[in-house]
């Protein structure tokens, strides 16, 4: 690590240095303290009757912010897939609800 590193856990918000996890695809980087916060399961902001699971998988678009995510909550009953920081608050982009949702 470097000491002008401008990356911060997306999670606490503090600086990240030494040991964490990080996506290259969505710049997403979390200290492994505040990734063992992170829930396992949580209601989805979409359809609150649908539960969402924390998965890292295969690249797909997320369906908040359209860029691509490998750490995602993920619903199986409508396929919604979300960064943990576009689900959690720390995005100020706007929620994107695909159509017929």
């Amino acid at each position: 690590m470097f000491a002008d590193d401008p990356r911060v856990c997306d999670l606490c918000g503090t600086s990240v240095r030494g040991m964490h996890y990080s996506c290259r695809l969505c710049g997403f980087d979390v200290h492994p303290v505040c990734s063992q916060r992170m829930p396992v399961t949580t209601v989805s902001p979409l359809r609150p009757a649908h539960l969402l699971v924390i998965t890292v998988a295969t690249p797909v678009k997320c369906t908040r912010c359209s860029t691509s995510c490998v750490w995602r909550y993920w619903c199986v009953s409508c396929k919604v897939n979300l960064h943990p920081r576009c689900l959690l608050g720390t995005d100020q982009t706007p929620l994107l609800i695909p159509k017929g949702m």
